[in-house]
């Protein structure tokens, strides 16, 4: 019975150190899910699948222009009901500065050598100091990392955003946003940035997920557990329909169909994450998230050709490029962890932690067990 009691108070307890332990985490709000890190992952898998196979393969269309990933960057910034710089997606400002000029580089270079062996390549010169910065353009010298600009930049309208929830007033401006995108398609044409990143549609599903901060995250997940019969078959029926070029990403008249799509996904990644395999994956991936972002475009240049001698080409080598990429990004996340964590905000968007705060929390780590067996221990 003691033994039983002790373990119930520990169970209870857990989610209070976890919150406690989380950098950035909201007091009083639940401890995160894995299901909406892994649906990140997953998003993310699919793109770095997409790229590597040379936009050559048509995938379920709510993983490109990721709204999925917008929705879920608005959820938490709207969970914390104040704009805070500190703990909004621009704290990672440097991050993206440093990941776009290492961008920028493997580009400068790779038109050197090009133009050494005398191939021709194509360098505008005059649009230099817009490359640099990522303003403008989106491929190659910031790579995907359009994401995290567009995310930067669209939290900064997170205080109007606080204005509309509390006069309610911010879901009719996210319906009016959302059928504006799909109604007047020319809105994307005139904010956005080439290759067609839309900004209109982007700042809907930002809408979107900020609406739904209001909600739980178990809220979300009993939601998505209890829809699974049919946002299931609805996320089937539109990757065959997107896979049979029925409808397409570059219509944005189809935006509707996208939500569905979404819901699929949810309720896919809530199903699997009852398995622990695929939470493990969950929490080993979500930390590298920004940092595939940032170098998936930059490494599979290169990974790409060395494959294609070994593999067929297609979708089998791209998939063992996309598994290749994360895994390299496991490891090398493991290895800076462990020699050069002064390293991690820059390569993995990761804050340092108090080394005098991360001390007490082993200590207090070490010292709970000991305390809990020696309570458990028979009497002499």
């Amino acid at each position: 019975m003691k033994i039983s009691m002790l373990e119930e108070c520990r169970h209870a307890g857990e989610p209070e150190k976890e919150r406690a332990a989380r950098p950035g985490s909201v007091p009083g709000a639940p401890p995160r899910e894995c299901w909406l890190d892994l649906g990140r992952v997953a998003g993310l898998f699919f793109i770095v699948l997409f790229h590597a196979a040379g936009n050559g393969v048509e995938f379920p269309l709510f993983f490109q222009r990721v709204p999925f990933l917008f929705m879920a960057a608005a959820y938490f910034v709207g969970r914390r009901k104040m704009f805070d710089w500190r703990h909004s997606p621009c704290r990672y400002v440097l991050f993206y500065l440093a990941w776009n000029g290492a961008a920028f580089l493997e580009a400068f270079f790779r038109h050197w050598i090009y133009s050494s062996l005398g191939h021709s390549s194509a360098w505008d010169w005059s649009i230099l100091p817009w490359k640099l910065t990522g303003l403008g353009t989106t491929f190659p010298y910031d790579g995907p990392l359009w994401f995290l600009k567009y995310v930067m930049a669209l939290s900064m309208l997170s205080p109007l955003l606080f204005v509309l929830g509390k006069r309610k007033l911010l879901i009719p401006a996210t319906i009016a946003v959302l059928f504006s995108v799909v109604l007047f398609p020319e809105l994307n044409a005139l904010f956005s940035d080439p290759p067609r990143v839309p900004w209109a549609d982007a700042l809907a599903f930002f809408m979107l997920g900020f609406c739904l901060s209001s909600l739980t995250q178990g809220e979300i997940k009993l939601f998505l557990k209890k829809t699974g019969y049919i946002s299931l078959p609805a996320w089937a029926a539109i990757a065959w329909l997107n896979h049979g070029g029925v409808i397409s990403t570059e219509t944005l008249h189809t935006i509707p169909c996208w939500i569905p799509g979404i819901l699929g996904l949810g309720s896919l990644c809530v199903l699997l994450t009852e398995k622990t395999f695929f939470r493990n994956i969950a929490r080993a991936c979500a930390p590298l998230f920004f940092f595939i972002y940032a170098v998936h475009c930059l490494v599979l240049p290169y990974l790409m050709p060395l494959l294609s001698k070994i593999l067929p080409e297609g979708i089998l080598s791209a998939l063992v490029a996309a598994v290749l990429v994360f895994a390299g990004a496991f490891f090398l996340h493991r290895r800076v962890v462990r020699h050069y964590p002064g390293w991690e905000y820059l390569i993995f968007a990761q804050r340092q932690k108090n080394p005098a705060a991360h001390g007490k929390k082993k200590e207090k780590f070490i010292a709970g067990p000991l305390r809990s067996a020696s309570m458990n221990e028979p009497r002499l």
